[in-house]
């Protein structure tokens, strides 16, 4: 800078977009220390996230069974218990029956008796059961008994590898939603109704639900259908769900349009039952 003219010009474009950054710099640190705040105060957050993700993948249940009981012992937020007791249960095909009654006894003594009707709407959803009292599906080719769930993860790829690293900045998997951990099913069963090129997992996957499907109408879908797809929801669906249908339409440059009867997030769907 050689001139006044030239130091105006610096001050007025340079200098201006880097108070901006600032500011915005500012707003972000804010928020997210707004957010760890609040998740410390309703639970230990760290270990929270190491317990759902190994309970995805199947790893250290001993420290999950550890934490979980911890959390009811220690009375966190009542709708922080169910989530992590209903993962279990619908990631292992039910809760082991000695775990499940030790687990509910320390439950109603913590949160009340009045909680018995809770945990028999969840139960009634079948979010939370006893595992003896479910059916699991049998894998052949390794011969071992896994839940419904462990079986369509495997078929339909919901479980990216550990070894990939997820970059939060230029994500180019959806799994980053889940901080790496999971690819939600909806997702998964969209991009292959728009895809030409299906994996071979899916009709054997859509033979694990537990609930009937029909593919008559939709079977000519791909590719892209004309680049515009309406997706709905019957029942509800989550924000989580939502953004990454979003990320599969930018993903095949295609304007996906989603409806549903409902939207919410964990919380507040369990507080529906609680």
């Amino acid at each position: 800078m050689k001139t006044v003219s030239d130091m105006r010009t610096f001050v007025s474009k340079h200098l201006k977009g880097t108070s901006s950054q600032h500011r915005s710099l500012g707003l972000h640190i804010g928020a997210c220390e707004s957010i760890m705040q609040h998740k410390s105060s309703t639970g230990d957050f760290e270990n929270q996230l190491r317990t759902e993700h190994n309970l995805l993948q199947g790893f250290d249940m001993k420290f999950c069974q550890q934490f979980i009981e911890d959390s009811v012992l220690r009375c966190f937020p009542m709708v922080y218990v169910l989530r992590l007791l209903c993962l279990y249960s619908l990631t292992w095909g039910g809760i082991p029956t000695r775990l499940f009654q030790q687990w509910k006894n320390d439950f109603l003594q913590s949160y009340g008796y009045q909680h018995l009707l809770t945990l028999h709407k969840l139960r009634k959803a079948g979010l939370l059961v006893e595992q003896d009292s479910v059916s699991t599906v049998s894998l052949p080719k390794i011969g071992v008994r896994k839940s419904r769930f462990a079986s369509i993860a495997k078929l339909l790829n919901l479980l990216p590898s550990r070894q990939n690293e997820c970059d939060l900045r230029n994500p180019t998997d959806v799994s980053y939603l889940y901080n790496g951990s999971y690819t939600p099913l909806t997702y998964r069963l969209v991009e292959q109704l728009l895809l030409a090129d299906r994996i071979p997992g899916l009709n054997e996957a859509l033979r694990n639900f537990s609930y009937a499907y029909h593919t008559q109408e939709v079977r000519n879908i791909g590719p892209y259908s004309d680049r515009n797809v309406l997706v709905f929801f019957l029942g509800g669906c989550s924000y989580s769900e939502l953004a990454a249908l979003r990320m599969l339409g930018r993903s095949l440059e295609i304007n996906i349009v989603v409806a549903s009867t409902s939207f919410f997030g964990g919380e507040k769907f369990l507080k529906t039952l609680a």
